[in-house]
């Protein structure tokens, strides 16, 4: 019994060796997996640190683009109802120039029209006293002989009062 003891003892001692072995091959192992997840871990962990300052960085970026995009927004917003108000100004400024240059060009034929009329009554006028000059040297010639008449009609009545007295 002895033996058997011995062997057993020694079956046991082995069984022992043989368990811490494993138990020192699985705590190596997994110490090795420990190690290298925590180096990927790590790895990772300084990748995510990256991109998130990345994300932060293109977040501020997108923050400041979007600001940018709201005043300019705001600018063309502004600036088309700046232009929407200076283009009904022009149409109606246009609108009124058209509207003058037609009233333009009617004062101008009237006006036309009243110098012909002008010049015609100037003729007229001139023609008139023409006439009115010619009327005048034949009213002045008639005068002329109406003396002559009168001063032979007193000297036919003196000579009549002479014949009769």
């Amino acid at each position: 019994m002895s033996v058997m003891k011995r062997d057993l003892n020694f079956m046991f001692l082995i069984l022992i060796i043989v368990t811490l072995m494993m138990f020192v091959g699985f705590s190596t192992f997994y110490q090795m997996k420990f190690y290298n997840l925590t180096e990927d871990y790590r790895t990772k962990l300084a990748q995510l640190e990256k991109v998130s300052t990345e994300l932060q960085l293109s977040r501020s970026i997108l923050n400041e683009t979007s600001v940018e995009l709201e005043v300019r927004e705001e600018r063309a917003s502004d600036l088309q109802g700046k232009y929407d108000k200076l283009r009904d100004e022009k149409e109606k400024i246009e609108g009124e120039r058209n509207r003058l240059e037609s009233e333009l060009n009617i004062a101008r034929r009237d006006l036309a029209d009243k110098i012909a009329k002008v010049v015609q009554l100037e003729s007229d006028v001139a023609a008139k006293v023409l006439e009115i000059a010619a009327k005048a040297a034949q009213i002045a010639s008639l005068q002329t002989d109406l003396n002559d008449c009168e001063e032979d009609y007193d000297i036919c009545k003196d000579d009549l009062a002479a014949c009769q007295g």
